[in-house]
């Protein structure tokens, strides 16, 4: 082991030290044809005799030298030198070529690394607790018993404090966490249309957040955070203590009012407690509180509206903590029947959040393909240059074949400088692979963006990833020029009559068709998504969102599980509202259209089933919200005061009752609606006109009555005149009612603008990485035919010697252009149809279907003008060429 250690040492030496051994083993040869000479003087040969005798005997010098090379280094590793030192040479005589090829390929290579970074760090890494691995998140999913008997999963729920309780008894958990938010107006009659961030946590916050104390005062204790104690203690987070309270250290023994509540604040808490699972904070208050707020002597176990996240104990792990939560959960099954719970557990990765799953699946993917694509549209444009820069070389080339260089050796030589530019480029893409992803992040919703915001940084996998991309896009760029550049006649290159154009035409062409196709792919892409933010603008509008207030009422607790008294507090909200100056219609419903996408079973008559939307309103929601009646009536007043009945009242949508009963009359049928869990029944009565596409939703709606609600509800209000005034009024009502009924007011067109914006940042990444990629290839374009133009220069002279046209010249070099373009949409339109055929899979929800003749029309056009612009000045610029100077050059 030692003598190869030594071995690789002195190879290694032997390396980077080559003139200092040459050096010692030249003066070891002299001094050994010193002492040859001198022996055969001894012997009595004269001094010229005996020098060339100790000569002959040693042997030639210079054979001796390259036999000692070849026994102390690498030969391989020492050509590999040469060809890095003869390319950087290269580039120091044409820098330009250098410059262009690798900021071409750092780009492409950068692009991707970014997307890279952006996946690794939402898809593998723990976004909260101390860092040593031991974090683990909570996601409880409500499961509901279906007809069959089996469970089937209804989406996200939270927790209740009993269940809590229960759950950090398990004997993998080290620590427990719950939270659960308020935003309050912060002060007394504030009616600020940003609400106060305050999260409720439970003792064990500050370990597993990862913090070790606050910057000021103290924490809670844990009799401070049981059920019985009265909450009103507060901790400020630091940004909020220095924007607002100044740095102020006193702030910490005072007190602070929310909407009629007094609470002391005890500490200050640092920033990275909010770079946590929980999201952006500004003050934190402990989960007792959540009594004080709801009100209610039930509230450990009526409200599910706590989250969870804990640490695990050493030796433990995640699988381990799922099957014993689970084992808990089965001991809340006796309370519902018919409703359980599957605790999912995960590391904390935003990938393996339930409610962010279904999108990023979908997102991901997509932006790693488009990268892909300007990958490969950065590698043609390099090819191109590579394939120039060999048409300069070719006469260099043919001399070395007809010396006796080996193809292979120069084709090593070619690769070398292929790669070199790659590496040169992946090294100035490991910047952009660390900026470029916050950028990406704006696709995740605000609250997570936050957290991840400050998280992108350079690991081994980044690292590694971006090697391997650049090794690739050297081979893909560099191979098929490197082959294309020794497949020459080597009398007509020594000559200098050999045409590289003529030989080479149609592989230039073929990269340009791919730089198009790839193009063609990406904006088909892009303008489908961009159709599709369009569109869901479109049905948002339909609402007039910018003349509806809305208004969050949290029906839970004790009143949540007493239907009549559930009821009684939401019209009396709904009555109050209805008194104010300016509203026109005052609605209440159980969610909102293009935020609900709550798929419910629906059997027909005669055991048939089918999907719909069930929302729960009352008689106002309709002219509310422009829905005119079709047939039939809508609810009546007996009706909405229903608390339980055997057959419910129903309104269908126009498309839901052309799809339940197509060639029949609705109105008198009875079908089953199954309400998360609980199946109703009910009779029709009424048909009103459909809404236009909905993201996520579906066309078939049905609408019962808003007294089915039990825990959340919103009220809308239908309004004319002074927006301000009018939500400020609504903010006031927070407080002549329960603590926590009425959360807060905002338009409509807010909640549909944070709607679109988790969609308009994908539609605009992708959008920008098509310019791109288009840019990208319009410049390979260019550079294409600039060279076809500098190659043609003696046969574009002929031709305007003998009587050709300006605009005939420029004309015909246009058309060369434009067939490689051609080719490229020819062969990348059935690409690119398929993937619009896949993303529509995504788009349809929202009324954009994969087949849009304007925007293949556009997208053409598009190309096709780009195209003709590249092309016009190496087109201009061959209509004026010197037929004299041309042919005197030649």
């Amino acid at each position: 082991m030692k003598s190869r250690i030594s071995l690789l040492r002195s190879k290694w030496r032997a390396l980077w030290g080559k003139r200092r051994l040459d050096q010692e083993f030249s003066d070891e040869l002299a001094a050994h044809l010193e002492m040859l000479t001198a022996e055969f003087q001894a012997k009595g040969m004269g001094a010229a005799d005996a020098a060339r005798a100790a000569r002959l005997r040693l042997g030639y010098e210079e054979s001796l030298k390259e036999t000692n090379r070849d026994q102390r280094g690498w030969p391989l590793a020492e050509s590999i030198l040469q060809d890095v030192r003869y390319t950087l040479r290269a580039w120091r005589r044409n820098p330009a070529f250098a410059l262009a090829a690798i900021a071409t390929l750092a780009l492409g290579i950068g692009a991707n690394s970014s997307v890279f970074t952006f996946l690794t760090t939402i898809g593998f890494r723990t976004h909260g607790g101390p860092g040593d691995g031991t974090f683990a998140q909570l996601y409880p999913q409500r499961l509901v018993a279906a007809p069959n008997g089996a469970w089937e999963a209804t989406g996200d729920r939270g927790l209740s404090y009993e269940e809590f309780a229960a759950f950090r008894q398990a004997r993998s958990l080290r620590a427990l966490n719950v939270w659960s938010g308020w935003r309050p107006a912060f002060g007394d009659g504030d009616t600020s249309s940003e609400p106060t961030r305050v999260e409720m946590v439970s003792y064990d916050a500050l370990e597993v957040m990862g913090v070790r104390q606050p910057l000021l005062g103290r924490w809670f204790t844990r009799e401070e955070c049981e059920p019985g104690a009265a909450g009103n203690l507060l901790l400020v987070t630091e940004h909020v203590w220095r924007t607002l309270f100044g740095s102020d250290k006193a702030l910490v023994g005072r007190t602070l009012r929310m909407e009629g509540h007094t609470f002391s604040v005890i500490g200050v808490l640092p920033d990275s407690f909010t770079g946590s699972a929980m999201g952006p904070v500004d003050f934190v208050a402990p989960v007792s509180f959540q009594r004080t707020l709801s009100n209610a002597p039930g509230w450990t176990h009526d409200q599910y509206v706590l989250e969870a996240t804990g640490l695990l104990r050493p030796g433990a792990s995640r699988e381990q903590l799922h099957e014993e939560l689970n084992a808990i959960a089965r001991q809340f099954d006796r309370t519902n029947p018919r409703e359980s719970m599957d605790v999912l557990v995960t590391n904390g990765a935003i990938w393996q959040r339930p409610f962010l799953r279904s999108k990023l699946v979908v997102v991901l993917p997509m932006l790693q393909g488009a990268m892909v694509l300007v990958l490969l549209i950065a590698c043609s444009n390099v090819a191109s240059l590579l394939l120039s820069r060999a048409a300069v070389r070719q006469r260099e080339v043919a001399v070395r074949l007809s010396l006796g260089a080996g193809r292979g050796r120069l084709l090593r030589q070619l690769l070398t400088e292929s790669l070199l530019l790659s590496a040169c480029a992946g090294l100035c893409s490991l910047w952009l692979a660390v900026r470029l992803p916050p950028l990406l992040s704006v696709i995740i919703p605000s609250r997570t963006r936050l957290i991840v915001a400050s998280e992108f940084h350079l690991d081994p996998a980044v690292l590694g990833y971006t090697a391997a991309a650049a090794l690739l896009a050297g081979l893909l760029a560099g191979l098929a020029p490197a082959f294309e550049a020794l497949r020459l006649d080597l009398s007509s290159s020594l000559k200098g009559t050999g045409s590289v154009w003529s030989g080479r035409r149609r592989f230039r062409g073929w990269l340009v068709s791919v730089q198009v196709a790839a193009s063609l792919t990406l904006l088909l892409g892009s303008g489908l998504l961009l159709r599709a933010v369009e569109s869901v603008r479109a049905v948002g509008s339909q609402f007039r969102p910018e003349t509806l207030l809305v208004t969050d009422l949290w029906l839970g607790g004790a009143a949540g599980r007493d239907p009549a008294l559930t009821a009684e507090k939401a019209e009396r909200v709904r009555r109050r509202a209805a008194e104010l100056p300016g509203a026109q219609f005052v609605s209440l419903t159980d969610s909102l259209p293009m935020r609900s996408g709550r798929w419910r079973k629906v059997v027909l008559p005669g055991g048939a089933l089918r999907s719909g939307e069930a929302r729960l309103t009352d008689a106002a929601y309709f002219p509310a919200m422009g829905l005119a009646l079709q047939r039939g009536r809508v609810f009546t007043q007996a009706e909405l005061a229903r608390t339980s009945t055997e057959v419910w009242p129903v309104v269908l949508a126009q498309h839901a009752a052309q799809s339940f009963f197509p060639a029949a009359d609705p109105l008198g049928r009875r079908v089953e609606v199954d309400l998360g869990g609980e199946r109703v029944k009910a009779e029709v009565i009424g048909v009103v006109a459909s809404t236009g596409p909905i993201p996520n939703e579906s066309p078939n709606v049905l609408y019962l009555p808003v007294s089915l609600a039990r825990e959340r509800a919103f009220l809308l209000t239908r309004f004319s005149g002074d927006e301000l005034a009018l939500r400020r009024t609504l903010q006031r009502m927070r407080m002549e009612f329960d603590p926590g009924l009425v959360r807060g007011t905002q338009p409509l067109s807010l909640v549909y603008e944070d709607l679109l914006s988790s969609l308009k940042p994908v539609a605009g990444v992708v959008a920008a990485i098509s310019v791109l990629a288009m840019v990208l290839a319009m410049v390979g374009i260019y550079g294409v035919l600039a060279f076809a133009v500098s190659q043609r220069t003696r046969e574009l002279g002929i031709r305007l010697a003998l009587g050709a046209r300006s605009g005939e010249v420029s004309a015909l070099m246009m058309k060369a252009g434009l067939k490689p373009v051609l080719a490229g949409l020819v062969v990348g339109l059935p690409v690119a149809a398929g993937v619009v055929k896949l993303l529509s899979r995504f788009t349809a929800a929202m009324g954009v279907g994969a087949w849009d003749g304007r925007l293949y029309a556009m997208v053409l056009l598009v190309l096709l003008g780009s195209a003709a612009l590249s092309m016009l000045l190496p087109s201009i610029r061959a209509g004026r060429v010197d037929p004299l100077r041309a042919l005197r050059e030649e």
